[in-house]
């Protein structure tokens, strides 16, 4: 499991077993920076259930941003991934 600190660093491409990248995007609802919010996740663990989402508002313009959360940091959408 993702630790707090980890779960909002910006990664690249998540390593270790279970992860794959989503056909498309999907819209998950998102606890980052202490608040609920729309966040696209890109990659799914079918083992852990983390996701890896683009972070809204990155630090540096057209520089895309990512957080890795756990299964307790978002919503799936309905039907799951």
């Amino acid at each position: 499991m993702t630790s707090h600190d980890e779960a909002f660093a910006s990664t690249h491409t998540p390593r270790g077993g279970g992860w794959r990248r989503l056909a498309r995007p999907v819209t998950v609802r998102a606890f980052i920076g202490d608040l609920w919010m729309d966040a696209e996740a890109i990659d799914v663990n079918d083992e852990t259930h983390e996701v890896r989402v683009r972070r809204p508002g990155g630090d540096v313009p057209h520089q895309e941003s990512h957080a890795i959360l756990d299964a307790s940091l978002y919503e799936a959408p309905p039907g799951g991934f």
